[in-house]
């Protein structure tokens, strides 16, 4: 009995460490207040306005018109080959918006997508540029060029905006992925994006848009000196510890008289206050519950069982 439990044990870690397993990508929606993505340009000496929620097809043809050719990086250079990308371009002198991945939080969803939970690195966003790609517009494979030393990856933020086609394909080592925006936002309420962060040796093509505009914000991703704990994840590639959790949970001689399945926490998480602390953690407790109920079938409950420092695995002989 004592190597069964054993044996059903080593399973459950070992599923549990590959949600600690970062890929190459990540990618999802973020909820912004749709009064964060009004965006200001600027136009030779006229500054413009759109308020993005009541943004037309006129007007979203406006801006494109008044982009710049998109070029893009070869052999450290700047090159502008329309049968090799189509699109429209605005650099960060030319626009401004109240979108804040760092303080809406994305920031750190990225930070854990791409890193994974242990690394505790510190990253910095800085907004890259603007592009429109409208009906015809396409990019075809390539692969970005870091813009210094610390740069490792970027993010890409969809704004939404009515279009079809331009789904963004990624590949790297074998593994492939599309991700269509115009179909992650469907029917999403005012203010979601869509997101998609990936390393710099991920080779990604956009694919040809056939009715819209296709808007985005690019954001380059570095690491820096300082380090800070990160926040525990809320994107998991968890399909694998749920099925695990799933096959112990029918079975009739796991945990006979009941008990207790946990994680216990590991990190001391910098958040400004026990309010906001209390907050974000019942926000993550109850995404958890959720997840957990839908997927398993059961209402788990919340208790605390301990409170101290435990370095390694703690193993807990009474309650």
């Amino acid at each position: 009995m004592e190597t069964q439990e054993s044996a059903l044990h080593d399973k459950l870690k070992n599923a549990a460490a590959e949600c600690d397993n970062p890929g190459a990508w990540s990618n999802g929606t973020w909820q912004f207040s749709p009064n964060d993505l009004n965006l200001f340009y600027r136009s030779n000496n006229d500054v413009r306005f759109l308020e993005w929620a009541n943004a037309t097809a006129v007007d979203l043809e406006q801006l494109g018109k008044l982009c710049d050719p998109a070029t893009f990086g070869a052999n450290q250079q700047d090159v502008l080959d329309e049968t090799y990308r189509k699109a429209g371009k605005m650099d960060t002198d030319r626009f401004s918006l109240n979108m804040c991945p760092e303080r809406s939080g994305l920031a750190h969803v990225v930070k854990m997508g791409l890193l994974g939970l242990r690394d505790e690195r510190s990253i910095k966003l800085e907004m890259y540029k603007l592009n429109v790609y409208g009906e015809g517009s396409f990019f075809k494979a390539h692969k970005d060029t870091p813009h210094g030393d610390t740069m490792f990856g970027s993010l890409v933020i969809v704004l939404p905006s009515l279009h079809q086609g331009g789904a963004l394909l990624l590949k790297h080592e074998g593994k492939e992925v599309t991700i269509d925006a115009a179909k992650d936002l469907d029917a999403k309420p005012p203010g979601t994006v869509a997101w998609v962060a990936f390393y710099s040796d991920v080779e990604h093509e956009v694919e040809q848009v056939v009715s819209g505009h296709r808007v985005t914000i690019t954001y380059n991703l570095y690491f820096t000196d300082s380090s800070t704990l990160p926040l525990p994840k809320e994107l998991l590639d968890t399909e694998n510890l749920t099925e695990v959790l799933r096959q112990l949970l029918i079975d009739e001689k796991f945990l006979p008289g009941g008990g207790t399945i946990g994680f216990g926490l590991k990190h001391q998480y910098p958040l400004p206050s026990k309010k906001t602390k209390a907050k974000h953690l019942k926000s993550l407790l109850f995404f958890f519950l959720i997840r957990i109920y839908s997927l398993l079938g059961h209402c788990p409950m919340i208790e605390k069982l301990y409170t101290g420092l435990c370095y390694g695995e703690c193993k807990l002989s009474s309650v």
